[in-house]
């Protein structure tokens, strides 16, 4: 990380001029990745640093088997949120999950 990183705001636009805000950008590089500019998100490994499924490209359309990939790892940290077990105690666990399991993306 250099000097001038260290003093950009996470909104700030990204100063490697690729128009996008810092977070979504080059905040999560390190000197070891600078030649990678799309790696996975540190927090989220359903996408990338600018919001895209880790194994697509910018411009490139995922497949419908990269979407349901993203929908099970979505699934699974859902589970494991304040979300899930507020919705298993207004619906029952068994509703729940119909709900749950209907998240399911298609390609067109």
């Amino acid at each position: 990380m250099t000097t001038q990183s260290k003093n950009i705001g996470r909104n700030d636009p990204c100063p490697c001029g690729s128009g996008y805000k810092y977070k979504k950008c080059c905040m999560y590089k390190t000197k070891k990745d600078s030649q990678t500019p799309y790696m996975e998100h540190p927090d989220h490994p359903w996408m990338n640093n600018i919001g895209l499924p880790p194994d697509v490209a910018p411009g490139e359309k995922p497949t419908q088997e990269m979407v349901d990939k993203i929908s099970l790892i979505f699934q699974q940290k859902f589970r494991n949120s304040p979300f899930w077990e507020a919705m298993v105690d207004d619906l029952g666990e068994e509703r729940a999950n119909e709900i749950l399991k209907e998240y399911r993306p298609t390609l067109k």
